[in-house]
């Protein structure tokens, strides 16, 4: 499983939105949607 869809699920078990995890790392919600879609960095490549 690739690292972004792990991070989805994670945050979708722990019940918070991309806002409130992107907070708690001190980033914005829109990175957050972006390591979710596998579009950053590609040290956690799926393949």
């Amino acid at each position: 499983m690739c690292f972004g869809k792990r991070l989805f699920e994670a945050r979708k078990k722990k019940g918070i939105s991309q806002e409130e995890l992107a907070e708690k790392l001190n980033t914005k919600g829109p990175v957050i949607g972006r390591y979710e879609r596998d579009e950053v960095s590609r040290l956690f490549s799926c393949k």
